[in-house]
């Protein structure tokens, strides 16, 4: 295991651990670095996106499965989608809106991560916090978090759907920044991985990555931060899906009632 645990048995321990990394991850970059975080509600979770899991019955999915899904959306969405969208920005918008792709995603922002380490834990829960410079310099050959538009030299769908002969931007996975045309990524400060190849992040035996595990009993204090903070299901979530989950919960106790 080449990524660091820190184990925490309280919320104050969490946040002294991550403050603690960041002023490693600060001193090691200059400038105004940019970590990712990641909230897992379950430690069995690996940092691996929904097209290279085990998405059937039969197995994971393939390279065919991928052109399938990318055809079938941008055909069947017809006039939901603006003609102007290049193959990137179909790709987030699969993301988005569920459909598996090769993206994972990621956070600029610590408590948008504890939002979702948190929500449906039935146990202990992790965040991760993984260096996006440390793992393009070793897998994608840059030492900047990757603008995809105008960093490869073909887009998506030259990529890995109809491939023009241009080689693949990275071994394993690198770090890039969308552009946060839609509300939730523009809300939940995303960002992703691209991944190439069909090893979870944390089995690469590299030191991207550092691995907060919060104990259940640290739970309840944590989810009252957000409650303070107004990190909730609205927030990230700045769509009326959201608005009602947000006050289903309100209405039962989950965020308390405003004065």
């Amino acid at each position: 295991m080449a990524y660091q645990q820190v184990d925490c048995s309280s919320w104050a321990e969490l946040l002294q651990e991550v403050m603690r990394a960041m002023r490693r991850f600060e001193n090691t970059h200059h400038g105004s670095p940019v970590p990712f975080f990641r909230g897992h509600s379950s430690a069995i979770y690996q940092l691996l996106p929904g097209l290279l899991r085990h998405g059937r019955p039969t197995g994971p999915y393939n390279e065919y499965d991928e052109k399938n899904f990318y055809y079938e959306f941008r055909a069947r969405a017809g006039a939901l989608l603006n003609p102007g969208l290049t193959s990137w920005d179909v790709l987030f918008l699969m993301q988005h809106h569920g459909v598996p792709t090769r993206l994972l995603d990621w956070t600029e922002s610590f408590a948008t991560a504890l939002y979702f380490a948190l929500e449906g834990a039935q146990s202990d829960a992790d965040i991760w916090l993984l260096d996006p410079y440390l793992l393009n310099q070793q897998e994608g050959n840059t030492n900047d978090i990757i603008d995809v538009e105008s960093h490869f030299e073909s887009d998506y769908f030259h990529l890995f759907i109809d491939p023009d002969g241009c080689p693949r931007p990275a071994r394993t996975a690198v770090a890039i920044y969308p552009r946060r045309q839609i509300a939730r990524l523009a809300s939940q400060h995303g960002l992703f991985t691209l991944h190439l190849a069909k090893d979870a992040l944390e089995d690469l035996q590299q030191p991207w990555l550092t691995r907060f595990h919060l104990i259940a009993s640290a739970i309840p204090e944590a989810n009252h931060l957000l409650k303070v903070l107004g990190v909730n299901d609205f927030s990230l979530f700045p769509d009326l899906d959201g608005l009602s989950r947000f006050l289903r919960k309100r209405m039962h106790g989950g965020y308390g009632m405003m004065a």
